[in-house]
């Protein structure tokens, strides 16, 4: 913080505090104390209000971040390649689960952005493993998709609405054609078979799932398709449709913390992360997502949490 308000000179001395004891300072912390008050954070989940017919709305996406071209951070989360080279700088692919009606950023999961197991698909399975709310609606991008996902979350008693393409073949079920246009279709896919699965092979079981399936397109843009769990035709497609498109309040998300939280005065900055080592980067991150959990969630209880962030500081300095 006071690193960033050096351009106050009238009111701060330019060297106030120099880098290295900034960096020195924030070894000592560590990462684990900012792990701990980010999920103070998350408490907000259990009292979140349903806000679509007594469902909650949590939104899956991911983002990538960029930080100093260091050894350490090459090594840990490596660059991005593609036909044409590698990118300029090493690259972080964090994946964020944010509730709608208050924005507020419930989880996270992050890793390198090339390899295996570097995917969003592997990261959203380490966040929906650890989830036991029930009553959640996830809204997923098409980019999600998988029959293991959807059948996670129908396990764990919630409900999504996911983007599909063109090559899921859905099996529309008889007389399953709905008032609104919307239709029944069944969806087979394989999950891991845990009871016949042993340490040296993985066995898969098939399944099935019955969706309710909504076509629709905008004047002027390509036609798309939807696939939800939410099977009662009280609730109609055209609703269901208008709430998907709430997805897109996680790219305002990003867009807050990557292009105005993480600028400079001048609006501009080579990279999000500022760290050149990969575990201060691992800090800069939730510390990064704490700031902006403060910022969004003005009216809902800050005193209290301020209270047990502190709390927990004394303790970890103990």
């Amino acid at each position: 913080m006071m690193s960033g308000f050096r351009w106050l000179s009238c009111i701060f001395p330019k060297k106030l505090i120099t880098d290295g004891a900034i960096t020195h300072a924030r070894t000592r912390v560590g990462l684990t104390v900012f792990k701990v008050i980010f999920q103070e954070f998350t408490d907000s989940f259990k009292t979140l209000k349903p806000d679509f017919h007594e469902l909650i709305t949590v939104i899956f996406d991911g983002t990538t971040c960029t930080m100093p071209d260091s050894k350490s951070n090459c090594e840990k989360f490596g660059k991005s390649k593609s036909g044409r080279g590698e990118s300029a700088y090493p690259r972080l692919r964090m994946l964020t689960l944010l509730a709608a009606s208050s924005r507020l950023i419930l989880d996270v999961a992050y890793g390198s952005s090339q390899g295996k197991g570097s995917g969003e698909r592997s990261l959203l399975k380490e966040i929906l493993t650890t989830i036991n709310q029930k009553k959640l609606l996830f809204l997923l991008d098409a980019g999600l998709y998988s029959f293991l996902t959807i059948w996670t979350i129908k396990i764990k008693q919630g409900n999504f609405i996911i983007k599909v393409g063109k090559n899921l073949k859905l099996s529309a079920i008889s007389n399953g054609r709905l008032a609104d246009g919307s239709y029944l279709a069944e969806i087979k896919g394989k999950i891991p078979d845990i009871k016949n699965s042993t340490v040296q092979r993985k066995k898969w079981k098939k399944e099935t799932l019955i969706v309710r399936v909504i076509e629709y397109q905008i004047p002027g843009f390509r036609p798309c398709r939807l696939i939800t769990s939410i099977l009662d035709p009280k609730i109609s497609a055209l609703e269901l449709i208008m709430h998907y498109h709430r997805r897109w309040d996680v790219e305002i998300s990003f867009d807050e913390i990557k292009t105005h939280q993480c600028a400079t005065l001048k609006g501009q900055m080579p990279t999000i992360f500022r760290s050149k080592k990969s575990e201060l980067v691992e800090q800069e991150l939730y510390g990064m997502l704490i700031a902006y959990n403060l910022v969004s969630n003005r009216s809902r209880g800050i005193g209290r949490f301020r209270q047990n962030a502190f709390q927990q500081l004394k303790e970890f300095s103990r």
